[in-house]
């Protein structure tokens, strides 16, 4: 869960200032919540 929160928190930043990239994030962290279960 910590790696999770951090990667979120990078990407939450990063998102700041790229939200045309917000489907692509949306996408990316779907793929990561599947792969966690």
């Amino acid at each position: 869960m910590t790696h999770l929160n951090e990667l979120y928190l990078i990407l939450n930043k990063y998102l700041k200032w790229n939200k045309s990239h917000l489907k692509c994030f949306a996408l990316i962290m779907l793929v990561i919540i599947l792969k966690q279960t």
